[in-house]
């Protein structure tokens, strides 16, 4: 066999191997996306759980040079909702805010847990980063819709799911300089 046949047969198993490797991917995510469970609700101390979210978000790149505050009100604040679950939602949410703020040099994450006016609980992960641009806000939620070369457009989509599965909701605010996404119970 020649040689330049040879280079094109690996380039193209090459193409084939990258190909079914993305094809996996999104797989696995369509799979997570439509098997999530019924939350197993439990009362949690919301103060601990989101200072657990910063030790596990603690590895992420840019988190050493990130600004993370925490606040409770009140302090002694309970939630009750499937601990893993909301975790994940969380976890999903500040590790956005984290690569939106892109190594900026007053970065700052502010995880915020109380209750609303109406006595229901609220958690905000909220950033001073870039912003989303307010074409983009809806579309954002739309299973595999991504604006990041290597994202896979499942977690917000993600997220949202597990909210309503709640009986709650995930909304976002946002504008240059400030984002908050808003997970109402």
């Amino acid at each position: 066999m020649a040689p330049q046949i040879i280079a094109n047969t690996l380039k193209g198993l090459d193409v084939i191997r990258e190909r079914s490797r993305g094809l996996v991917s999104f797989v696995e995510s369509y799979r997570k996306f439509t098997h999530l469970p019924k939350p197993e609700k439990i009362s949690f101390p919301m103060l601990p759980f989101l200072e657990k979210i910063r030790i596990l978000v603690s590895s992420e790149p840019d988190f050493e040079t990130t600004q993370f505050r925490i606040e409770v009100q009140p302090e002694e604040m309970h939630l009750i909702a499937d601990e893993k679950l909301i975790s994940q939602v969380v976890i999903n949410l500040v590790r956005n805010a984290l690569q939106s703020l892109d190594a900026r040099s007053n970065a700052r994450i502010v995880l915020k847990a109380c209750f609303d006016a109406n006595g229901h609980p609220v958690v905000e992960v909220i950033d001073n980063g870039p912003g989303i641009p307010i074409e983009l806000q809806e579309q954002i939620f739309i299973p595999f819709f991504t604006t990041r070369e290597n994202g896979t457009g499942i977690g917000l989509s993600l997220s949202k799911q597990i909210m309503r599965l709640h009986g709650g909701s995930l909304r976002v605010n946002s504008r240059p300089g400030f984002t908050c996404f808003r997970m109402e119970f």
